[in-house]
This record gives C-alpha cells, structure tokens and sequence, in this order.
C-alpha cells in the first residue's frame, strides 16, 4: 500500500487506475499515517488525484476535509496542498524551512494538485 519515491514516502490512491471510495480512501490513508507515524517518519505524500475523472475531486476535496480535521483534532500537525508547493506559499514558509525534505522533493514547485503532502506529529 505504501510505496517510496525520493526520500518522502507516499500512498498512492490512483495506483492501477482505480480509484477508491472516499470512505475507503479516508480509511487507507489513515492506515497509512498511523504505519508511517510508528515509523516516526514526519513527512509523507498522498496521491490522491486531482479530479479529471470526476472521482480525483471527490478524493482531493473529501481527503482534505479529512485533514483539515485531524489537525484540528492535533492528530497531524499539517497539511500542504500539492498546488501551494511553492517558494510563494508564504503560510508554509515555516513548514518548508522545518521539513528540508519538502523543498527538494521533486513535486516542489510544480504546483500540482493531485498530491497532499502531510506533517506528522511526533
């Protein structure tokens, strides 16, 4: 279910092309935060689509309420959408200086909106 590219882990939802529930999706990606969390690995990346299929938007909106939930809850401390991956994403300025994994991951600057990246607490 996990699969590593660079030195960020990341799940990748569209693996195959099909694409899961939302429901199904929330469940795998909290299985995944948890796995790398034991870990004690602090960033991770979800591929989730960013909805030309109709079903990449379902994932990326409902996954990110998600999120935006859990770190509400302070079951993660952070969240970046793939398209503020950027130099000018000045409200992650601290994330970014703080994770150097971020700013050379391959997706920084690209701004794409298909992939969430995630800040685990300790």
């Amino acid at each position: 279910m996990a699969y590593r590219k660079s030195n960020i882990p990341y799940l990748n939802l569209e693996k195959n092309y099909l694409m899961p529930t939302l429901h199904k999706a929330i469940r795998d990606v909290k299985n995944f935060l948890s796995e790398n969390r034991k870990q004690q690995k602090r960033v991770v990346k979800i591929i989730h689509g960013y909805g030309s299929s109709g079903k990449g938007g379902v994932l990326r909106l409902g996954l990110r309420r998600e999120l935006r939930e859990m770190q509400e809850r302070e079951e993660i401390r952070a969240f970046i959408p793939g398209e503020d991956l950027h130099k000018k994403a000045t409200q992650y300025r601290n994330l970014f200086n703080d994770f150097s994994a971020i700013k050379s991951h391959h997706e920084f600057g690209k701004r794409n909106r298909g992939i969430t990246i995630v800040i685990l607490n300790r």
